[in-house]
């Protein structure tokens, strides 16, 4: 049978790990739902009826994932955060953010996120994926703007994808990690339409309105980076109804995106423009070309102001779609 898990109280803590139940395990299958089985760290006493001690090497079910180190500044396992902390719970009006392993008493409630879009102005999407307040300017923000004319007739700005279409942005680190977008901070096409306009033509193909497409990994460009075949993927069902990439309109069309990573000096940016590559899964299947807009680049610390002009580009037969941007130091300034 699974022991219940014991607190200590705070005085029992003075001087000792936190080790939560003393019983002895091999796995979690051990413990009790939700708890880890490790090993003790460091030497304490146990919480449960037995008063058993704990010993350097012993396992032992816990809500923490690691014995929490009683000299530390994190010397108590809170179990409602399964982290390490500096008291049990938090005072009346603060709550836990986890950072790791560790957890610390916030004031105000906590907003959960999946970006930096998902926060408020001052405020970052941390690590534990919960807003906290914003440490220090990083640009970490890209918009991407079509330079290409407007789609002035009603003929053209009713194509499913008229303008620039961009697959996705990856950031390239100096040590060859890469960082794509994870969260839209704006989109608007040149014909002020956005991604609630989104609608379906006679042959069933939907518009690309969808921001989204730009967010992680390449979708178009499926063989992207060293061997890169210089194809684009038109569709990606097998209905041929759906594209990859979001379109931007022309002229005064514009996306901007939130980076996986701060953008510093010396970062490489690819923008990936659905253009000067050999389409593949076309309607008719036949060999097509896309056609190429030109874009400019631009960075800021800010969601939707401050923006600085990196460059502008337009795919062509060397680059095949693939538009590079190296940052510079005057570049953020």
């Amino acid at each position: 049978m699974k022991k219940s898990l014991w607190i200590l109280s705070a005085l029992a803590l003075v001087g000792f790990a936190f080790t939560g139940c003393s019983n002895d395990c091999e796995t979690a299958d051990d413990c009790a739902d939700g708890e880890f089985c490790i090993e003790a760290v460091y030497e304490g006493q146990g919480g449960n009826e037995d008063t058993d001690s704990v010993a350097v090497g012993d396992m032992f079910c816990s809500p923490c994932p690691v014995d929490c180190d009683p000299n530390s500044q994190y010397p108590v396992c809170a179990p409602s955060a399964k982290a390490c902390a500096a008291q049990l719970s938090c005072p009346d009006g603060q709550q836990f953010q986890v950072n790791g392993n560790t957890a610390t008493c916030i004031s105000g409630s906590v907003k959960s996120c999946n970006a930096d879009t998902d926060c408020e102005s001052g405020y970052v999407c941390g690590a534990s994926k919960v807003c906290e307040p914003k440490a220090a300017d990083e640009f970490k923000y890209v918009r991407i703007d079509d330079m290409s004319d407007d789609c002035t007739t009603k003929k053209t700005c009713e194509e499913v994808d008229p303008g620039a279409d961009i697959d996705a942005v990856v950031l390239t680190k100096a040590d060859g990690s890469k960082h794509y977008a994870v969260g839209v901070a704006g989109y608007q096409r040149s014909d002020k339409k956005t991604e609630k306009d989104s609608y379906t033509d006679k042959n069933g193909v939907k518009s690309a309105t969808d921001p989204t497409k730009a967010l992680n990994a390449p979708d178009s460009f499926t063989t992207y980076g060293n061997n890169f075949d210089g194809k684009c993927v038109y569709f990606t069902d097998s209905g041929k109804t759906e594209h990859p990439y979001v379109s931007l309109g022309g002229k005064e069309g514009y996306i901007a995106l939130e980076m996986g990573a701060a953008i510093v000096a010396g970062d490489k940016i690819d923008v990936l423009e659905v253009g000067s590559c050999e389409l593949t899964n076309t309607k008719d299947g036949g060999k097509q070309i896309a056609k190429s807009e030109p874009i400019q680049l631009q960075v800021s610390i800010s969601k939707d102001s401050g923006w600085k002009v990196v460059g502008t580009k337009t795919a062509d037969d060397s680059n095949k779609g693939i538009l590079s941007f190296t940052i510079s130091d005057n570049m953020l300034k």
